[in-house]
């Protein structure tokens, strides 16, 4: 190939334009950097886009944003950085939905197994006083991190009790009860702290000179939209818009010294003696085009981590390369419907988990904002557990047989079915799954994105992957701390005090 002559010289080069990559880009910069992003597809955001489908708008995967209040990672950078946000509906409660198309809410303390109908009342028992325990432990230090589900449940338990921990299992880590551990369970379910505590390590890595201007107050629910427990559903929300509603905000507020990069495909990080240089790309959309060079003081990879190998001339660590092959990604199927009326099936607002037969979760993104979908009809969307690639053609339609038999009158109302074969996240949060860390082997080449944090889940674990990354480049003297940057005087609630979906 012939090298294009026109190479170019950045503060900062961005390798990946999903969520991570452009919240890595907005920080840096709005605190001065040069900043070029290579995206290889044709449009940015990855998992975090929305578009059209027959008249409704449907997101990259279900999706809920958690840790919304209270210091979260994603309410920290918007805070600092966003010049437009999103507006964030309150998510609502977690259902459970038997195979005769029973409803009922998600146990999520030792009194609501208890009274857990859809299991046998010997397990609710038996579970009870494990998950007491259990608890007691954890808040008196016991790390759970090492012990899978399966081995901490007792083997008396029936076969449908096993259904549901392995349902839970598969939404929190992405693999069964054999490969989940307990300590994870703890923190997905909200009943521990996950480790680290953003609002502190990010007000340092500020210097005192942005604080957290976010007054969330929560909204005052209906029974339809009851909360749980303070600590978990209630910092939930759902942006209006769609998923891609976050995505637009970050490229509104970028600024003009932030250059992004549609359709190419870095080919090689560009070393010399052991210190990152640059890059090399080509054109995604083009069989033969000639490679680009561009230059940089320092480089973020937020794709997946394993294709650094591929990407870089120099050797690697042995013990590097066997972290990178450690990590573990699951595929996942979801399914979006299109319904010609707003069903009762549907009324409320959150979403369900079904456990009997093929595991999923999900519900009407309408409820939450109606111009999703065409004027009195309804959207729903369901991901399901991870299959093997080779069966997920069987799993489609699987999993609409599923839905229709537990919601017999549903299917006369469907006027649309799309279905989406996503990476939900990368880096599976598995007993024996690895996590790369945010520093490379390689001087000057980070890091970013779920590859690299094991904390919650989706966007929000992106943020505290991309928070963690600058607390990184600023030890090493990479970033600029402008101190005439303050960052936005806009005073705002991410979870509105309305619970109208209007």
């Amino acid at each position: 190939m012939n090298i294009n002559n026109n190479t170019q010289t950045f503060d900062a080069i961005v390798v990946g334009g999903g969520i991570s990559g452009l919240l890595t880009a907005l920080i840096l910069g709005k605190h001065g950097h040069q900043v070029i992003l290579f995206e290889k597809e044709k449009e940015v955001g990855g998992n975090c886009r929305s578009y059209g489908v027959d008249g409704f708008t449907v997101d990259t995967g279900p999706h809920a944003i958690t840790a919304l209040k209270d210091g979260g990672p994603l309410t920290y950078i918007m805070d600092g950085y966003f010049d437009f946000v999103p507006t964030f509906k309150p998510y609502g409660d977690y259902y459970i939905r038997s195979v005769s198309g029973e409803i009922t809410r998600c146990p999520t303390n030792v009194s609501d197994f208890l009274k857990f109908k859809f299991l046998p009342r010997k397990d609710r028992l038996i579970l009870s006083s494990k998950i007491a325990s259990v608890i007691l432990k954890s808040s008196a230090g016991v790390d759970y991190s090492d012990v899978s589900i399966y081995d901490a449940l007792p083997k008396t338990l029936s076969n449908k009790t096993y259904a549901m921990a392995d349902t839970f299992s598969y939404f929190m880590s992405g693999r069964d009860m054999k490969e989940t551990s307990v300590q994870r369970m703890l923190n997905g379910a909200s009943f521990t702290t996950e480790s680290g505590d953003t609002g502190e390590k990010f007000e340092k890595f500020m210097t005192g000179e942005i604080k957290s201007k976010t007054d969330v107050k929560s909204s005052s629910p209906n029974p339809k939209m009851a909360v749980s427990h303070e600590g978990g559903f209630s910092k939930q929300g759902y942006p209006l818009g769609g998923i891609g509603s976050i995505v637009d905000s970050i490229l509104k507020s970028l600024p003009e010294n932030v250059v992004i990069k549609t359709g190419c495909r870095v080919t090689d990080i560009i070393t010399e003696n052991g210190k990152v240089i640059g890059i090399e790309c080509v054109r995604s959309d083009t069989p033969i085009s000639p490679k680009s060079i561009y230059f940089s003081d320092f480089i973020v990879f937020t794709g997946f981590a394993r294709n650094l190998k591929r990407m870089i001339k120099e050797e690697l660590p042995e013990s590097y390369i066997k972290t990178l092959d450690g990590i573990d990604h699951t595929i996942s199927l979801t399914t979006w419907i299109g319904l010609d009326e707003c069903v009762p099936e549907f009324d409320y607002m959150g979403s369900e988990v079904h456990f009997e037969k093929i595991p999923s979760w999900g519900g009407s993104t309408s409820n939450y904002d109606p111009s999703l979908a065409p004027p009195g009809q309804q959207l729903v969307c369901f991901g399901f557990a991870p299959v093997p690639r080779k069966r997920i053609r069987q799993n489609i339609k699987k999993s609409y047989d599923a839905l229709f038999e537990m919601l017999p009158g549903i299917e006369k109302h469907v006027i649309m079915k799309h279905e989406q074969i996503t990476v939900p996240e990368k880096a599976a949060i598995t007993l024996n799954g690895t996590f790369a860390d945010i520093k490379t082997p390689i001087q000057g080449l980070y890091m970013a994105g779920t590859d690299t944090d094991r904390r919650s889940m989706g966007i929000t674990r992106a943020s505290y992957s991309v928070i963690n990354l600058i607390h990184e480049l600023q030890k090493d003297g990479y970033f600029k701390h402008k101190n005439s940057f303050k960052g936005n005087n806009i005073k705002r609630n991410y979870l509105p005090l309305t619970n109208e979906t209007n």
